[in-house]
């Protein structure tokens, strides 16, 4: 309807987005079903009541690529997930806290899990280059896209001013 000139009533993008949320949760917690499911709700907004809704569908979709990338790379690699690091460091976090007196006392966790727990240390600074080579790159293929869509967008030939 957009692209044919016309502005959907707000009405029926509740609709779709309502429709479009009832999927996603229907998907695993964090899986990329279901975050590729929440780059479909960030798109289910009006651009022209929701200035943000561009950014906010490539930030999406950036991430659930990058990130299904990276899960892709933990599984080939032996890496530790994200919940398995959290696990630990909360534990070593709870250890800490019950050796020192002030328990407000500052408890540096990666320090002493770079100290004590190497391998662990390791895989999570792999995890986090990776993660960060994953989101550069998927940035690149977003602004592919949008560059894409610029020149095609002022292409002469097509022109009617």
């Amino acid at each position: 309807m957009e692209l044919a000139g016309a502005a959907p009533k707000p009405a029926l993008w509740r609709k779709v987005r309502s429709a479009a949320i009832a999927e996603t949760d229907r998907a695993v917690k964090e899986s990329p079903e279901a975050q590729f499911g929440g780059v479909i709700e960030a798109a289910t907004w009006s651009s022209r009541t929701s200035p943000s809704v561009v950014s906010d569908t490539f930030r999406s979709w950036v991430n659930a690529r990058r990130d299904a990338a990276v899960q892709r790379q933990v599984g080939e690699r032996g890496l530790l997930t994200v919940k398995e690091t959290k696990s630990l460091l909360e534990k070593i976090h709870e250890e800490e806290k019950k050796k020192r007196k002030d328990k407000k006392e500052f408890i540096h966790v990666f320090g002493i899990l770079e100290e004590k727990y190497p391998k662990e240390h390791a895989s999570m600074m792999d995890f986090l280059r990776t993660q960060h080579k994953e989101s550069l790159g998927q940035w690149e293929n977003a602004l592919g896209i949008l560059l894409g869509v610029f020149e095609e967008a002022h292409c002469p030939d097509r022109c009617t001013c």
